[in-house]
């Protein structure tokens, strides 16, 4: 019944973004109150048959209060990556709409696919590179080639736009963060694990997002068939 006293700064949000983005595309909107901002976004999405959710990440200031909650992002971070049906991205300190150099790490699997998927639409098509980087620890090797060739054609992305590197190192976050001090942008896999598991341990996405410097984008594929963005492009 007090949902209305709280809603006028939402409404006023969106009016704002409506009168740019209308004369663009097809905008609708809507407002729900709840009593957690994650449970509302996870139930709109659900409710709507959302393909893609789309959010915007600010570190929080406070990272003893954020781990005393068991959180590693924030408290609606976390609570969507781990529950939403669809796929996620999420832009922190990225303010252009195309970046000239992009670098994706991959570590194989669903979110790597993205990674790249997303890095393409982001990418500056007159000047613009990527570059699939992983870090070789000793262990199971990528075959980075292989991801490229399977990809190209895919993504509509000319060979020359593509390019690999490898590193030796034992520090996965240290090596692709300091790789990233080169990029204009850095598109990552986030996992997929339980909150509860990250309560206990971050992933190294996560270790990356509270320190990188550089604008970051972070996925999580839905890991269904087939390409979701590509259908609106």
């Amino acid at each position: 019944s007090d949902a209305h006293i709280y809603m006028m700064e939402g409404k006023e949000a969106m009016v704002e973004v409506m009168l740019y983005l209308v004369p663009l595309f097809p905008v609708s909107t809507t407002i729900r109150y709840c009593r957690s901002v994650a449970r509302g976004i996870v139930s709109a999405a659900r409710e709507k048959s959302i393909n893609m959710l789309i959010m915007g990440y600010s570190k929080p200031k406070s990272a003893a209060a954020r781990i005393s909650h068991g959180f590693r992002l924030g408290s609606t971070i976390d609570p969507v990556i781990e529950r939403a049906p669809c796929d996620v991205v999420i832009f922190k300190d990225a303010p252009h709409t195309t970046y000239r150099r992009i670098l994706v790490p991959v570590a194989g699997g669903p979110n790597s696919s993205f990674a790249l998927e997303i890095a393409s639409i982001l990418l500056d098509r007159e000047e613009g590179e990527i570059v699939l980087f992983t870090v070789d620890t000793g262990g199971k090797k990528i075959d980075l080639k292989q991801f490229i060739e399977v990809h190209c054609e895919t993504l509509g992305l000319g060979r020359d736009r593509l390019r690999s590197k490898v590193t030796l190192s034992d520090d996965v976050v240290h090596a692709i963060l300091k790789e990233s001090r080169d990029y204009d942008l850095l598109v990552i896999g986030i996992t997929n694990r339980s909150f509860m598991y990250r309560a206990v341990r971050a992933s190294i996405p996560e270790t990356i997002a509270l320190s990188i410097e550089r604008p970051l984008v972070m996925v999580k594929s839905s890991g269904r068939v087939g390409s979701v963005m590509k259908r609106f492009i």
